[in-house]
């Protein structure tokens, strides 16, 4: 045990010392054809280092204990003990399970979920990009799809990657993702629940927020039924002295209203937040009332 943790030592003193003796270098005597090849052998290199790291990412999850290395979660770990955002370090832990190696229930080795995706990382031939636009497509392939079409798709996929750049690669599994679900998907409850997601990005430093997901038909019935009512012209309009949030809108009131379609529907959604929030059903939160607390300074808010 202790000469294999030895090797693992020395490799990974043997990695630091080449790394370093390589950034020490001076490419000024190779020509642009011969720099472009060492980029090359580089790029090969970085895209084989993740195949480590997915090793070492699935056995601290099935072993380690995140708040015993300071963490709430693996991802807080990472992302404290990396400098990265819990965002990529989530990235890397579902990178783990799709590529890294894996453990039956009594121990035995198994191989992993993309096996080929994975070998063509541990090759050099595929990158970050690529295995993005893979996971995606995983992602988006619809539940009724078979595990040996699923099988097939990794394996072409994984050969069709090693050929092209993100760009060409990416149409070329669009193109497959269509030919596999030519019909499209069959109204299924448990599929649209799956796809369901709506999310807020952090906010910009002049605190605007981007928002982007996916909703299933009776939310964009919801919404759509509100903005109805509440994004007509003339309705919540924040310009507007006293804003008509009830009733009919005045003539003068649309008249006034320059905002676009999607002005309106952002304000109808807010004033359809603040509804709730006055009417009390939310209740407590962490024991204090749910209101909106703005922190001008920090260009942030949030409800509490």
């Amino acid at each position: 045990m202790n000469s294999d943790r030895e090797v693992v030592l020395a490799a990974y003193d043997d990695l630091d010392a080449a790394f370093d003796k390589v950034l020490g270098l001076s490419f000024d005597a190779f020509a642009h054809t011969e720099k472009l090849n060492l980029q090359n052998r580089m790029e090969r290199n970085l895209r084989r280092a993740p195949t480590v790291q997915h090793q070492l990412i699935n056995s601290l999850a099935a072993e380690a204990d995140p708040k015993a290395l300071g963490g709430t979660s693996l991802a807080d770990v990472l992302s404290t003990r990396l400098r990265i955002s819990k965002q990529e370090a989530k990235w890397r832990i579902k990178q783990a399970e799709l590529l890294g190696p894996r453990q039956s229930i009594t121990g035995e080795p198994l191989a992993p979920k993309l096996p080929n995706v994975a070998a063509a990382q541990a090759r050099g031939e595929i990158g970050a990009e690529h295995v993005r636009i893979i996971e995606k497509f995983f992602d988006d392939l619809p539940g009724h799809i078979d595990s040996q079409t699923r099988d097939y798709a990794e394996t072409d996929l994984a050969r069709i990657a090693t050929g092209f750049g993100p760009t060409q690669f990416r149409a070329a599994a669009d193109r497959l993702a269509l030919l596999l679900n030519q019909d499209g998907d069959p109204p299924n409850d448990a599929e649209r629940a799956r796809r369901r997601y709506l999310t807020i990005d952090k906010q910009d430093a002049d605190g605007m927020s981007r928002i982007h997901g996916l909703l299933d038909p009776e939310a964009r019935a919801t919404i759509e039924a509100v903005w109805a009512k509440l994004a007509a012209p003339g309705m919540c309009n924040p310009e507007d002295k006293t804003p008509c949030v009830d009733g009919e809108p005045g003539e003068d009131a649309v008249r006034r209203d320059m905002r676009s379609q999607g002005q309106r529907n952002h304000d109808a959604l807010n004033a359809m937040g603040r509804s709730v929030l006055a009417s009390g059903e939310l209740g407590k939160h962490n024991g204090l009332p749910c209101t909106i607390i703005v922190v001008q300074m920090m260009h942030h808010s949030s409800a509490v």
